[in-house]
């Protein structure tokens, strides 16, 4: 075993190795370690025991605790007055918070004032037409939901921080899926209830007091037993650690106590030392001393130390073995050498900036296979090269599980033709939105936009700037997604701006939106556009692409040509009598608060 200085000088090599992941992994731990959203209470001034076994914070949980104790009246009472303020609330100044319009006020008013939950009561009362048991109901549903979150999250939750602490130990790079190990080895479940069984055993041993403190010791190394091999029945983990840490509590509290200062210095500034040092570099030591814990376990041949069998978390494989799971990347790389398409000139430029193919559409389909296998291969290639781990040697790797070569779509090129098409297929789908939206909101049909056609141009504009500018980042979807709200706040701010100067009037207005900027665009405007541009990117454009490459070009440039004239000829038209009036560019009589509006 190494002494505490050892551990804490290696803890700190991987905390600055991985600082920014680790930390981000301590956050999410400690937001569910925080006060809950649910809470117990006791016995009331009158004696009676009240029914608030769960209760939502504020408004929401007083209007809950009144509908659990079946005091219906005044907690619709409640959630309307609440309501009325969220709703009443002006915003003439162009608050950036806006409560009074769209999805997110819509959403955050009705669960904070507490009008879901009277909802949510109505709804059940028309079932079974009975207050009394609509009550009870409450009570044991919100049970159950809780329930079921704590155990397959927030209870769970500390196994796959666990296990990405531990490749972080031992990698140089540890990729953000692997957070889904569980869920990818099919073992979720079973680590739930060994989690489940944990805590069941913490909590009766600290009926004893004193037991409970020693247990919590004694069982110190559940989560990373189960990070290792969660495939362990929940006993056999419980066991394991209990017999590891015999002849060890005492160390580890000490190892606890070391931390006094940093936790001391936690408190003074307010949580902020606990969460960009303390947390974290208190779990990495943790994950050192298991790593010492495990291997002493094996020294000692403890029994049930040989389910500790994932070697490749701890040490890296050697090159032999690496390539030998590895081994088909030789023949990728063949597939890649013999079927290799040169990209020369402004075929190469557009195509790697752009992702629009120049070319035969032949040519471009064996260019996309070969790329895919290309992503495929880097991928492997970083396994083989030891800088993450190597899931083909986890003892739970299934090979039916392994990516197909080409299966990764995604990265393709898109012709001209085909981009002008999904341009009328978005706008014409953005249209339909607009459309629907509003029929639902007042019962009258409306032709939403400025454009006389059935299509709004900055859904097709936007979907298509995102889709090619943000091709360079296809193999980052986060830098994806953040590009792409950048993209579409510029498009709609401009659009709003270019329309409002050159016809003096706003064909949408965010004022009152949750996060606007001068009414022009909003939060969960960009935040829509943004996911919407990466199901384009991901999922849409490519389907569409793979549909029209199968269309004979013969048919495929005159529709696309037929498409663009009258597309031409409406903008021409639209320029000096842009469509306006009631539900366009007028205010509706009867406005939503959550409708989301996109007009033009």
């Amino acid at each position: 075993m190494r002494t505490r200085k050892e551990l804490k000088g290696s803890a700190k090599h991987v905390l600055k190795k991985h600082y920014l992941l680790l930390v981000f992994l301590c956050m999410i731990t400690m937001l569910f370690s925080s006060e809950s959203l649910f809470s117990t209470t006791s016995t009331d001034s009158t004696g009676d025991t009240s029914s608030e076994v769960i209760s939502l914070p504020g408004v929401a949980g007083t209007v809950f605790n009144d509908y659990i104790n079946n005091n219906w009246t005044s907690g619709q009472d409640t959630a309307n007055q609440a309501m009325d303020s969220y709703q009443n609330e002006t915003d003439s100044t162009g608050q950036v918070l806006g409560h009074t319009q769209g999805v997110f006020a819509g959403i955050a008013n009705n669960i904070l004032s507490g009008k879901l939950v009277v909802k949510i009561g109505q709804s059940l009362l028309s079932v079974f037409k009975s207050q009394d048991v609509v009550s009870v109901i409450m009570i044991y549903g919100s049970l159950l939901l809780y329930f079921l979150l704590w155990m397959f999250f927030i209870n769970t939750y500390e196994v796959i921080s666990d296990r990405m602490f531990l490749e972080a130990r031992t990698y140089e790079k540890v990729p953000m899926q692997h957070m889904i190990h569980l869920m990818s080895v099919k073992r979720w479940g079973k680590a739930a209830r060994t989690m489940l069984l944990k805590y069941l055993y913490s909590v009766l041993w600290d009926l004893t007091i004193v037991g409970g403190f020693i247990k919590y010791y004694s069982y110190r190394m559940v989560p990373y037993i189960i990070a290792e091999n969660p495939d362990m029945k929940p006993n056999q983990a419980i066991t394991l650690s209990r017999k590891m840490m015999n002849g060890h509590k005492w160390e580890a509290f000490k190892l606890d106590l070391s931390f006094f200062g940093w936790f001391m210095l936690s408190l003074v500034t307010g949580g902020i030392a606990g969460i960009l040092f303390l947390q974290p570099y208190q779990t990495a030591v943790f994950s050192e001393y298991y790593n010492d814990l495990r291997t002493l376990a094996k020294e000692n041949h403890i029994p049930g130390a040989e389910m500790m069998n994932d070697e490749f978390l701890f040490a890296k494989a050697d090159h032999e073995t690496l390539e030998i799971a590895y081994s088909d990347i030789v023949e990728q790389q063949k597939i890649i050498d013999a079927n290799e398409v040169t990209l020369t000139g402004a075929r190469k430029f557009f195509v790697e900036n752009f992702s629009i193919w120049l070319g035969d559409v032949k040519e471009k389909r064996s260019y996309q296979k070969e790329e895919s296998l290309k992503y495929q291969t880097a991928k492997d290639r970083e396994a083989v090269a030891a800088e993450q781990y190597p899931s083909r040697l986890s003892p739970l790797y299934n090979p039916k599980h392994k990516h197909l070569a080409g299966s990764i779509f995604f990265l393709r090129s898109y012709t001209i033709w085909s981009l002008i098409l999904m341009f009328f297929l978005f706008a014409f789908v953005g249209w339909l939105w607009e459309v629907s939206l509003y029929l639902i909101k007042s019962g009258i049909f409306v032709n939403r936009g400025t454009m006389l056609g059935p299509w709004l141009p900055i859904y097709g504009s936007g979907g298509i700037v995102c889709l090619v500018l943000m091709s360079r980042f296809r193999k980052k979807p986060v830098a994806a997604f953040a590009g792409s709200m950048v993209l579409c706040a510029i498009l709609e701010y401009s659009s709003s701006y270019f329309l409002q100067a050159n016809y003096g009037q706003r064909w949408w207005d965010y004022t009152g939106y949750f996060l606007n900027l001068n009414g022009r665009i909003c939060a969960e405007g960009i935040l829509v556009f943004g996911i919407g541009c990466m199901i384009v990117i991901y999922l849409v454009a490519p389907i569409n692409d793979m549909i029209f490459s199968h269309i004979s070009e013969k048919i495929l440039i005159p529709i696309a040509l037929v498409l663009s004239l009258i597309f031409c000829v409406d903008a021409v038209h639209s320029a000096g009598h842009p469509n306006s009036g009631s539900g366009i560019t007028d205010d509706a009589p009867t406005a939503c608060v959550i409708e989301e509006v996109h007009p033009l």
